[in-house]
């Protein structure tokens, strides 16, 4: 008879590591924690995190696949000559984030051009209703901006707002679709 009493404590320490292991080593979780974030970047999120304290909300983290997704989104946009939410060829922004290569539960874009400044064009968002409710919305926990300025000298702001899908669906997905 084995020696339950080991066995168990055992099991359970193998379980909470691959567990601990998988969740720490997800492209998700890797890409929360940036090694260098251009200080328009850092300045942006500092920006719309002091709106959110001071309404009580939870602080938004840095994302560099969102980051990534708001860089791909600006680059469409100066390349397709088009400033929408929907690119000539139907691209919302979601679809720049599926290519960051984020699984997203909830997502929302912010949209700026011709400001001097991220805090000019943050000031425009808090005065228009539905960017102040993606800069306020509960429902997103990660971050990611982008700033280009195009070869007339405007300059196009992008935020995207979102939170990630729990590791759980993650997975499934992929097991679903045949990924390993």
């Amino acid at each position: 008879m084995k020696n339950n009493k080991l066995f168990k404590p055992l099991q359970i320490s193998i379980y909470a590591g691959f567990i601990f292991l998988s969740i720490a080593f997800t492209p998700q979780a890797k890409a929360i924690s940036a090694n260098f974030i251009p200080e328009d970047s850092l300045n942006a999120l500092r920006l719309v995190n002091n709106i959110r304290s001071q309404r009580n909300l939870d602080q938004l983290t840095w994302n560099d696949r969102l980051a990534t997704a708001a860089q791909l989104k600006a680059i469409d946009m100066i390349q397709n000559n088009y400033f929408e939410h929907v690119s000539p060829s139907g691209a919302r922004a979601w679809s720049f984030i599926e290519k960051a290569d984020y699984s997203y539960m909830s997502a929302g874009e912010n949209l700026a051009i011709d400001y001097n400044s991220v805090q000019e064009a943050t000031k425009a968002w808090t005065l228009s209703q539905s960017h102040m409710a993606n800069i306020v919305g509960d429902s997103y926990s990660e971050f990611g901006f982008a700033q280009i300025t195009d070869s007339d000298g405007s300059k196009i702001y992008v935020q995207i707002f979102a939170s990630p899908k729990p590791l759980y669906e993650i997975v499934l997905s992929d097991l679903a679709n045949g990924k390993n």
